[in-house]
């Protein structure tokens, strides 16, 4: 019994931090510079570096939770720890510093280029909630760089000549990015509004932002079909493109953001691995 207890407190709190710095994320982010790793065809070993930017990742939600707390509440995102009080605010901050630290020390051994590159990112992020996210667009893109990113840190690693397949997977996600994290702000326009930021719905409108952030995940959509003679690849990218065109439809037509969420995150999940079987 005393076993159980204490097996079900851990599971309970593993599960509380996962939850607070969104560890899918850091997984895709990890998988993304394997795929990278595996395209240029270098051993997989150095894919243990792309724990850098997964930690970087982690760190950057719980970060973004910290600074948001407050639009969190007006939202009513009591799934979010810190809101509903599971972690407390101190602690967030503690463990932002360590994953912080983790993160420049393990891209440190990734290489020159590669370490300027996450140690820009990490401290660029610091500014995105505070300034960034309040800021049309802008706040967008460094969202959408941060999922494209992976790809080039792989690359970086070994070389500033960028790969074409590299180059290519950095624009696919890039766009897909933009598109996910448009539609995502305009989910948050009420609570965003009572903090007096400046979304890019808030300017242009939810329903338009919406549109717009459709035809990103469209576009990608059609640039995820240019390596269609990579045979292991192209069957895993239809499902991919299948569930991101799935998760349009649940925006576009329902105003479901909830299953857009889950249903582009489970093709963005997807389509990683379908670009980790390009190189074969």
């Amino acid at each position: 019994m005393i076993k159980f207890l204490i097996l079900f407190l851990f599971t309970s709190l593993v599960n509380k931090w996962l939850r607070l710095c969104r560890f899918e994320h850091s997984i895709i982010v990890f998988l993304a510079v394997a795929a990278g790793i595996l395209i240029l065809e270098k051993p997989l070993t150095y894919a243990l570096l792309g724990l850098s930017p997964a930690f970087l990742t982690a760190a950057v939600f719980i970060l973004n939770d910290y600074f948001d707390i407050e639009t969190d509440k007006k939202n009513k995102r009591f799934d979010r720890p810190l809101v509903s009080g599971e972690i407390s605010r101190k602690n967030a901050l503690i463990a932002v510093f360590i994953l912080y630290a983790i993160s420049l020390l393990i891209g440190f051994y990734a290489g020159f280029y590669a370490f300027i590159f996450i140690l820009l990112f990490a401290f660029l992020s610091v500014f995105y909630t505070p300034v960034f996210k309040k800021t049309p667009i802008i706040g967008n893109v460094f969202v959408a760089l941060t999922m494209s990113a992976p790809f080039l840190f792989a690359n970086l690693i070994f070389s500033l000549n960028v790969n074409f397949y590299i180059s290519l997977l950095f624009w696919i996600s890039f766009t897909v990015g933009f598109g996910r994290e448009v539609i995502q702000t305009a989910r948050d326009v009420k609570g965003d509004s009572k903090i007096k930021a400046k979304t890019l719905p808030m300017v242009i409108g939810v329903t338009n932002a919406i549109h717009l952030g459709v035809l990103f995940i469209l576009a990608a959509i059609l640039m995820s079909l240019i390596p269609f003679n990579k045979i292991f690849y192209l069957p895993l990218i239809l499902i991919c493109d299948s569930l991101l065109l799935l998760s349009v439809y649940e925006v576009e037509f329902k105003r479901n953001f909830k299953k857009f969420r889950n249903y582009s995150l489970w093709a963005m999940l997807i389509g990683i691995i379908a670009f980790l079987l390009i190189s074969f």
